[in-house]
């Protein structure tokens, strides 16, 4: 799928720390982040990618288990199925 680059992989302890100081809404505490795990991404999308990437992704293991909270959805986010 064309049109989809990582904008944010595997983070710190301390990073995740940080991100979540500063967006507690949009962030995990870093015990409970799959990104300090390494088991996460955050993506970005060019036009209509982001529509293909949602019908794909369990093609390859994948999901966006946030893109339909009620409460601050997070399209981008993807991680692998059951983590």
């Amino acid at each position: 799928i064309g049109g989809i680059s990582i904008t944010s992989g595997r983070r710190s302890f301390e990073e995740q720390a940080r991100l979540y100081a500063e967006k507690p809404n949009l962030a995990a505490p870093p015990g409970r982040s799959l990104h300090v795990r390494g088991l996460a991404a955050d993506l970005s999308f060019a036009p209509g990618a982001q529509e293909r990437a949602h019908a794909r992704a369990a093609e390859f293991g994948l999901s966006f288990p946030m893109a339909n909270r009620a409460r601050n959805p997070e399209p981008w986010h993807i991680e692998p199925i059951g983590a």
